[in-house]
Formats: structure tokens, sequence, C-alpha cells
């Protein structure tokens, strides 16, 4: 589950693909991982800034769902992996760790490998 990291281009006004979610987007269907997309679009259009923190709560709770449909342990199957970033990144390993799920901050170890 990703949160799908778009951002207006300053000279088109488009959306454009941005940040760590879609690195790690490409590196779990290379992996033949299964991926969901939560945008923030929907939710900064509705709710305004408020909407991002809404939206990760949002990949929370869907996160637990999957976990839950496939009978899994909550606190031993979901992970959320931070890279660094600003207040939005800060805030989702923040609504993870209040859920128990594993938290890796690629930030605080860099010993840290992904193979």
């Amino acid at each position: 589950i990703h949160g799908g990291c778009e951002i207006p281009d300053p000279n088109s006004g488009e959306w454009v693909r941005s940040g760590a979610d879609w690195l790690a987007c490409g590196w779990a269907l290379l992996n033949g991982i299964r991926v969901a997309k939560i945008s923030g679009k929907t939710f900064f259009r509705e709710y305004g800034k408020v909407g991002g923190r809404i939206r990760n709560t949002a990949m929370a709770f869907y996160a637990m769902g999957l976990a839950r449909g496939l009978n899994l342990d909550l606190t031993k199957s979901i992970t959320c992996v931070g890279f660094k970033g600003g207040t939005g990144t800060a805030h989702m390993c923040q609504v993870a760790q209040q859920y128990d799920f594993n938290v890796i901050r690629t930030w605080e170890n860099s010993q840290l490998r992904f193979e």
C-alpha cells in the first residue's frame, strides 16, 4: 500500500509522480508483490491540509483489513517502511506505531539494505 505521491508540475499544473511511494511501488511490482495505491489527491480536495493525515489513517486501516482477511497476526504481519520525508512521512510512521505495526525508519539505520 502506498500513498501514490504526486505533486503539481509547476509548468503544466498536471499531477506528476514523485517520491518514495513510486520507488516502493516499482520494487514491489518487480518482486511479484501486489500493490494498492491510496492517492492523496481526493483527500486533499475534500479535506484540505488535513487530508494527508486522513489518507495516512485510511492506509493503516486498509492494511489491517488485508491482514485480518488473511488471518494474519496484525502486530507481526504489517510493516511500515518510511523514507526520510516531511511531516506526512512522520505522521504515517506515528499512525503505524500507534496500531502496533512494525515501523522501519530508513533514515535511522544506515546499515539497512533492501534486496
